[in-house]
């Protein structure tokens, strides 16, 4: 072999080994590039979920701080007993436990006797009595703890053989509405009540108790709309 075949050689080969030793470094090179890039998108991804949480976070507070400073209005109470030959009135009681004003209070109710076999068109007689031209709308603001009693008639005059009825459980007498109101964040809420009044022949007398349905409440459009 001759002089320059060895140096060809040798050239070669330290050619090759650069070459390798290039690879090598590349290599490593795009390990830890790689290692970097995995490293940065956790990061961020880390970042959008604190972020993420963050805004939950602000969002539920924000809930939260409604919740507790919306009105909340019930019925608190009901009273009113029928007389022979005259107009059935009944009052009841409303209070806002929340403590901010409900605004645009509306009340619709409707009050019917009925026989153990009859269902009473709970949702078509409230659409009934909020059509009628007699009806007041009141759109009362409700101030906090400090209830308010309403007169409402059931437009109804009984009879001595129908008080009797209820006395002897062969008939029953139920008052049942809707009322509608905003609160100051300007959310509407409704709540449905239903009563019944029944006799005992005790001290108690005539009574008013929750009957089995319609004692709801919920937010936005009420379920008997009118």
């Amino acid at each position: 072999m001759s002089t320059y075949e060895i140096i060809s050689l040798i050239f070669s080969a330290l050619t090759f080994a650069a070459a390798v030793i290039v690879a090598i470094i590349y290599g490593r090179m795009l390990v830890e590039m790689r290692k970097s890039t995995d490293a940065a998108t956790k990061s961020a991804d880390a970042a959008n979920k604190a972020a993420n949480l963050a805004e939950e976070n602000v969002k539920l507070t924000h809930d939260n701080a409604r919740l507790d400073q919306r009105a909340w209005v019930y019925v608190q109470a009901v009273r009113g007993s029928p007389e022979s030959a005259k107009p059935f009135l009944v009052t009841v009681t409303i209070v806002n436990t929340g403590r901010t004003f409900a605004k645009n209070i509306d009340i619709v109710n409707v009050g019917h006797s009925f026989t153990p076999e009859q269902t009473p068109d709970y949702a078509g007689e409230i659409r009934k009595a909020a059509k009628d031209s007699r009806r007041v709308e009141g759109r009362m603001p409700l101030a906090p703890n400090h209830p308010v009693e309403r007169s409402l008639t059931t437009g109804t005059a009984l009879s001595d053989s129908q008080i009797q009825s209820f006395k002897n459980g062969d008939a029953y007498f139920l008052l049942w509405g809707q009322i509608t109101y905003d609160d100051v964040f300007d959310d509407k809420h409704w709540l449905t009540f239903c009563g019944v009044l029944r006799h005992y022949s005790d001290q108690r007398g005539w009574t008013w108790e929750y009957y089995k349905d319609n004692n709801d409440s919920g937010d936005g459009e009420p379920p008997w709309k009118y």
